[in-house]
């Protein structure tokens, strides 16, 4: 296993030295519904459209060789993102309107929208704890690579929400399929740090899989952040955001 892990770390090297690539990736992000086994068809029916309309989309992946976007795909149909935006208000939760990450510079920007006020959220890069598995298969073109950590429960995430996958610790486990063919560190949401670009992403209830790759090494446009919003910490907004839901329990108990 360290031999190929080597392998692969070298290929990694080697290429991102020999040449530079860009690129978009496009993913289809899924979020299966959380309902106890007791319960009539219909009502899994119910639940699964209702998960359905709340939380599959379409997203792209701009990224270079030290920097990387990511957002939901435009579209003309509007009304599950309606439909999402009155959910997360209703629960206190918040919009992702994209998420900027340069590994040059150890930055990681992301825009959320909560209770209809923009945030920029500046940060260092997530340094997560990858172990390399001796696991391989296919998706599309690209041979990709098993990839698995242990990430801290957060209760404001929907993917962090069920049943599955929860170890004794209250922590879950989070698989990703890389690619070193592709050898960028980059990957869908917060997620990167791998010797390749991940293709394929479980965590918990949600996986995110790569639809469509675009390579133009031509391409010189560059990745930019988004720039609107008040700057704080990934604390100092989990600090904010929780003391806007406990405002919102106490007035709702007091109507």
């Amino acid at each position: 296993m360290n031999k190929i892990i080597t392998i692969l770390l070298f290929i990694f090297t080697f290429s991102l030295s020999a040449q530079s690539i860009n690129g978009k990736a496009y993913y289809i992000s899924k979020t299966k519904a959380n309902y106890s086994t007791n319960i009539s068809a219909e009502k899994k029916r119910e639940l699964d459209e209702k998960a359905k309309r709340l939380f599959e989309k379409t997203l792209v992946l701009d990224f270079n060789q030290t920097e990387s976007f990511y957002k939901e795909e435009e579209s003309l149909d509007d009304s599950g993102n309606l439909y999402r935006e009155g959910y997360l208000a209703a629960t206190g939760g918040y919009l992702s309107n994209g998420i900027y990450k340069n590994i040059k510079n150890d930055t990681i920007i992301e825009q959320r929208e909560f209770l209809g006020k923009l945030f920029l959220i500046k940060d260092s890069v997530p340094k997560f704890k990858w172990k390399l598995e001796n696991e391989s298969k296919k998706i599309g073109d690209y041979i990709v690579f098993k990839a698995t950590m242990v990430q801290k429960i957060d209760s404001t995430d929907y993917r962090m929400i069920g049943t599955q996958n929860i170890k004794s610790d209250g922590n879950i486990i989070v698989t990703a399929w890389y690619t070193p063919q592709i050898p960028v560190s980059a990957g869908p949401d917060i997620y990167g740090g791998l010797p390749g670009l991940i293709l394929e992403l479980n965590i918990y209830r949600t996986t995110i899989l790569c639809s469509k790759i675009i390579l133009n090494t031509n391409n010189t446009e560059k990745i930019k952040p988004s720039k609107n919003g008040d700057v704080v910490s990934l604390n100092e907004f989990n600090k904010i955001a929780e003391e806007k839901r406990k405002e919102q329990r106490e007035n709702f108990i007091k109507n």
